[in-house]
């Protein structure tokens, strides 16, 4: 007869961010700031459609606050990053690094699963 014994599983160790205090709290906090920076990213598209018509801007003065909020993040960008062939290619590193801080926000306040899950 055939026996089969159960091969031990090894431990599996959870590597998780793990911030204190109530997860239904955090992660509406969490998810708030991921909403948050996705918006200041749909502002940044929104300032780089704008950078087709730059007659816009002076003809509708109320489209001032775009360039008000989004210049000093591209800024930075810009003195880190030179132009290639004319063309400001800042923007595509700053909309990377916002995303990056957006799916960060959302693993921080992701629960833990139970062991029970992971096996």
């Amino acid at each position: 007869m055939l026996s089969i014994t159960p091969v031990p599983l090894r431990e599996k160790k959870i590597l998780a961010a793990v911030i204190p205090g109530d997860p239904v709290v955090s992660g509406v906090f969490f998810q708030g700031i991921s909403n948050a920076v996705g918006l200041y990213s749909n502002i940044i598209l929104f300032r780089i459609a704008l950078s087709w018509f730059p007659q816009l801007p002076r003809t509708f003065p109320i489209l001032n606050p775009v360039f008000t909020v989004t210049e000093p993040y591209l800024r930075f960008f810009r003195k880190q990053i030179p132009s290639v062939g004319g063309f400001d290619i800042s923007a595509i590193p700053a909309i990377f690094a916002l995303d990056l801080m957006s799916q960060a926000a959302v693993a921080l306040g992701a629960d833990i699963p139970a062991v029970e899950d992971i096996l």
